[in-house]
């Protein structure tokens, strides 16, 4: 159910009464540039992502969509070990303790399955775990599986995480996922579809009062969608299932996909020889800090939940040996069809 909270009266700006306010934060991304660190939600380990969304998530909504199981909760988790800023999870599928299994797991680069399967003694669980949540000292987890969650409950934790870690600048919220939060909450929303809108534009309110926090701060809000069928495993912006406002209300709009193979429509397979570990592109659908379209491709390590990027000269060479190798494949039938053809016996 929506919360009901007074309308504030809109404001309206002449263009001189926004330089001061642009300035100030011009000057805070001077500084960081000019120190060398992120400013705002950092996402190490993905120098391309980085480049293209100027550096980290930018204050506002920012979406990832996908299909079921395509990686967007371990994507979504990786970068939230690594933000380097207050960082509050709000988990709607997922128990807390799965979440941190799989930040366990890539933080001590141990398979996801040895915290569950008795491989490891009690002592060793405990002290595998201590060192992960030790690494992780700006993160906190909202548990939505058990009771409803309203964006006040949001707003207001993320803040006293934010004010526990000596109010910095920014803060990063990541919903795992929009639909799953939208249909625990459903209300008085006469459908799922409006329940995601609402989600949504709350999700969108919430990222615009940090400027009201003292000291201001400026939210990320990192929101997980699931794809309509119609769209399922496309690259297409409009893909988000429920509601347009993934669409129009992103700042950054991200799809997770498996890549196509090379010369045909088709996706790729994954190899399950390859113990795990798989290709997906991630797809800058939407991109209003630069060039929208950008495909990354990227190698997902089940076993971990880690995500790395590949880069543009390896994945450009396994293509090339891919087609060759359909090529060479597709010619040697050619011959072998055309000696039989021909009377002849195939050495």
């Amino acid at each position: 159910m929506s919360d009901q909270q007074p309308k504030s009266k809109p404001k309206t700006y002449r263009p001189s009464q926004l330089i001061d306010e642009g300035e100030a934060l011009a000057q805070r991304a001077w500084e960081a540039r000019e120190r060398g660190i992120v400013h705002g939600p950092a996402v190490p380990g993905f120098p391309i992502l980085a480049k293209e969304i100027c550096g980290s998530i930018p204050p506002g909504l920012t979406v990832l969509l996908g299909s079921p199981g395509s990686g967007k909760s371990a994507l979504a988790g990786q970068i939230a070990d690594h933000s380097g800023v207050p960082t509050l999870i709000a988990t709607f599928e997922m128990s807390p303790l799965e979440l941190l299994r799989r930040s366990a797991s890539r933080i001590n680069n141990t398979h996801t399955s040895k915290y569950r399967d008795g491989t490891l003694t009690p002592d060793e669980w405990r002290r595998e775990i201590t060192k992960a949540a030790a690494a992780l000292p700006h993160l906190a987890y909202l548990d939505g599986t058990r009771d409803d969650v309203s964006a006040t409950d949001l707003f207001r934790e993320l803040a006293l995480l934010r004010h526990d870690l000596g109010d910095p600048e920014h803060a990063l919220l990541v919903v795992d996922s929009v639909s799953a939060w939208a249909r625990s909450t459903q209300g008085t929303a006469p459908n799922e579809n409006e329940a995601v809108t609402l989600r949504l534009r709350e999700l969108q309110q919430l990222a615009s009062k940090g400027g009201r926090l003292e000291p201001p701060c400026g939210i990320s809000v990192f929101a997980i969608g699931e794809q309509n069928r119609a769209n399922q495993g496309s690259g297409r912006q409009e893909s988000g299932a429920g509601s347009r406002v993934f669409e129009y209300g992103a700042e950054v709009l991200m799809t997770l996909k498996k890549p196509k193979k090379p010369g045909t429509g088709e996706d790729e397979e994954d190899d399950e020889a390859e113990k795990s570990i798989v290709d997906r592109d991630l797809i800058l659908a939407k991109n209003r800090l630069g060039c929208p379209g950008k495909r990354i491709r990227l190698r997902f390590e089940g076993g971990k939940m880690q995500f790395s990027e590949r880069s543009k000269d390896e994945a450009e060479a396994e293509a090339v040996r891919d087609i060759t190798a359909r090529v060479m494949g597709r010619n040697g039938k050619l011959a072998h069809s055309a000696k039989i053809h021909n009377g002849k016996t195939a050495t």
